[in-house]
This record gives structure tokens, C-alpha cells and sequence, in this order.
């Protein structure tokens, strides 16, 4: 209940979120030659360059939206974040049929068009957040006046996001490589890589929600001393997220080939996407442990050991067996998602094994430590 340390770790999230963007901003003069590198065509390179610049540069609202999903989501308040959510993606779909196909004789600016959408639609969502946070009683101060910075709580809240944002970026940049290997294989295979990743992010944002929930209610838990309980509520939601997976992964088993042919009638993405459809089941039982254990670590403020495993993972691990099995046994596209899926399950049973025995409940031995998690845990 320490309302003040929660709504000073809140400002000190916004201020982090502002220095973020101005990166995006900086880096978004860079995309042209990441674009190169890739080696992809000069049209691919020159619209997606055109995109990303647009969205790279509306980067903090980006960042400050998370922060702000964060804060609600921390006080148990999920219901602002949904209803933000979908007004902002109601706003962008409007604004993206008027710019990027033009009505009535406005609009229809293309890549640019939809790119614009999106930072216009984030930036809504952020003055709706701003909105809803100010009109909150930790949005409000009787000591307003003063400039709300805390370097002593801002270093606490950088010493529990530093590693996880490195291991967002371990994850991140090393499925970025996955996809660039992809696209040496050829269109056909970075056709099917779409559909695939369409029907697993399907699949996996209820996941994503739960994961979320989970932290969040260890972190509350944690708080107020009941480490036990948070335990055992995540093994419950790791069981519920398993059986979601395994019934969505036996119809995408069923139904590769109507899936498939859904997104693509080309017979090459057909022939490639069909067998690693039906090969999604294996990977999809296993993202319940490795999101919700991952989230639940998080919240239980344990995050240096989960990023050195991402890190040992994504780049020790996974990358190099894609690479073995794609390119050098030639399984291609099927061998990618092989490498991949080892990986994950990998670090899924990794992270699990971490949570299950326990060793992050012994930093809340010191009743200091317990103070830094309820302040910190929030976010």
C-alpha cells in the first residue's frame, strides 16, 4: 500500500520512456542501411525503410503506452488498458483506409499512409493513458509543483528493467536473424514464414494476457508477503494456458491445408506452410511454460538469471542449430522451425525449473528486499 513509492516508480517509467523514444528517433535514420544488410530487393528496401522511419520516430509513444499498460495492469486495473487498446486500433484501421487507399479523394499515401496511421493511433493512446493516469488517485499529488523526479527510485527501477529489456532484445534481435534466415531461402519461404507467424501470434496472445496476469498477481502476491500463493496460481495458469494451446495446435493439426491455402493459393508457399502447420502443436505446447514462467519471474522481481538463459539461448543456441539444420543439412523451411522449436522448449523448461524450485522466493528472505519488490514489481 506504499502509494506514494508507487506513483513516484510510475513517473520515473514515463521520464525512462521519453529518453527511449528520442533513441527510436536517432536509430530510425539508420533503418536504410539494416535494410541493406538484409540483402532483401530494392523496392522491399525502400518501403520498408519508408515505414519504419515514420514509426521509429513516433517511438515514444510506443514506450510511453507500455509504461503506462504497465502502471494499470500493476494496480489490477486491466479494463483501461483493453478499452484504450481497442479505441486505438479502431483509429488506426480508419485511418489507415483513408491514407493508405485514399476516400473521397484524400488520402491513398501508400506505406507512408499506414505508417502514419500507427504513430497517430499511438499517440492517441498515449493522451488517453495520460487521461486516465492523471484522473487516478497516484496521478494526483498535493505536491504537484514539484518536479517529480527520483534518481534513488529511478536507479531501482533501471536495475530491474535493464535485464529485462535485454532479454526482450536477446529474443527480439535473435528472431529477427531467424526471419532474415528465412529470407535467404527465397519468397516463397518468407511467404509461408507470414502465414505461420499469423496463426501463432492467434494463438499466442491469450497467452501473452495470461503471462501478464500472472505477473502481475506475483507481484501483488510477493508484496504482501505470500510468495506461496503466487506459486502455486502460476502453475495453475501455465496448466490452463497448456490445455488452450494444445486444443487450438490439434486444430491447426487438422486444418493445416484449408489454413494455408486461406492466406496463399501459390503451390510453393502451400507445399512449405502446410508441414509446419501441422508441426506447430509441438512448439505450442510449450509456450505456456515459457511465457508465464518467464512473466511470473519478472514479477517475482527475479530477471538477471532468466536474461543470461535468454541470452545463452537465442544466440548460443538457437541461431546456430537453425542455421545447422536449415542450411547445412538442407531441411530448409521445415528445419528452421525444428531449430527453433528446440530452442524454445529449451528455454521454456529452463525458465520453469527456475520458478519451481523456488531460489527467487529466498531475496524476499531480507525484509529489505521485500520493500524493493513491492515498489518495483509494479511495472
Amino acid at each position: 500500500k506504499n502509494f506514494s513509492s508507487c506513483r513516484s516508480v510510475v513517473w520515473q517509467a514515463l521520464f525512462t520512456s521519453v529518453f527511449f523514444g528520442l533513441l527510436y528517433g536517432v536509430l530510425s535514420l539508420y533503418v536504410g542501411d539494416l535494410l541493406r544488410f538484409m540483402r532483401l530487393s530494392e523496392e522491399v528496401q525502400r518501403l520498408g525503410a519508408l515505414y519504419l522511419r515514420w514509426y521509429l520516430v513516433g517511438g515514444v509513444f510506443v514506450v510511453f503506452n507500455q509504461a503506462m499498460t504497465g502502471f494499470f495492469q500493476g494496480i489490477g486495473n486491466t479494463k483501461i488498458p483493453m478499452w484504450v487498446s481497442l479505441a486505438a486500433n479502431l483509429l488506426n484501421a480508419v485511418l489507415a483506409w483513408v491514407w493508405v487507399l485514399g476516400w473521397n479523394g484524400h488520402g491513398g499515401y501508400g506505406v507512408a499512409g499506414a505508417a502514419c496511421a500507427t504513430v497517430v493511433a499511438n499517440l492517441f493512446s498515449s493522451l488517453l493513458y495520460w487521461f486516465f493516469f492523471r484522473r487516478s488517485s497516484l496521478g494526483r499529488s498535493e505536491n504537484d509543483s514539484r518536479f517529480p523526479l527520483d534518481l534513488a527510485m529511478l536507479k531501482k527501477l533501471t536495475t530491474l528493467g535493464v535485464p529485462i529489456g535485454a532479454q526482450m532484445f536477446f529474443g527480439i534481435t535473435s528472431f529477427i536473424v531467424f526471419c532474415l534466415f528465412i529470407g535467404w531461402l527465397g519468397d516463397a519461404d518468407l511467404a509461408a514464414n507470414r502465414i505461420v507467424l499469423q496463426m501463432d501470434q492467434l494463438a499466442f496472445m491469450p497467452i501473452v494476457g495470461m503471462g501478464q496476469a500472472a505477473q502481475v498477481i506475483v507481484g501483488q502476491y510477493v508484496g504482501a508477503g505470500q510468495p506461496w500463493i503466487a506459486k502455486q496460481l502460476t502453475r495453475k495458469a501455465i496448466l490452463l494456458g497448456t490445455v488452450f494451446e494444445v486444443v487450438l495446435g490439434l486444430l491447426y493439426l487438422g486444418f493445416a491445408g484449408p489454413i494455408v491455402r486461406f492466406f496463399s493459393n501459390d503451390p510453393a508457399v502451400i507445399a512449405l506452410g502446410i508441414p509446419v502447420m501441422r508441426f506447430a502443436i509441438v512448439w505450442m505446447a510449450f509456450d505456456a511454460t515459457f511465457l508465464i514462467s518467464m512473466s511470473a519471474l519478472r514479477g517475482a522481481g527475479d530477471v538477471r538469471w532468466p536474461m543470461m538463459m535468454n541470452l545463452l539461448t537465442s544466440y548460443g543456441l538457437r541461431l546456430p542449430l537453425v542455421y545447422w539444420i536449415s542450411f547445412t543439412w538442407g531441411y530448409g523451411f521445415f528445419g528452421a522451425w525444428v531449430g527453433l522449436t528446440i530452442s524454445l522448449i529449451l528455454l521454456g523448461l529452463i525458465l520453469y525449473a527456475r520458478f519451481a524450485s523456488g531460489r527467487w522466493m529466498r531475496q524476499l528472505e531480507n525484509p529489505k528486499n521485500l520493500v524493493v519488490e513491492m515498489e518495483t514489481s509494479i511495472l
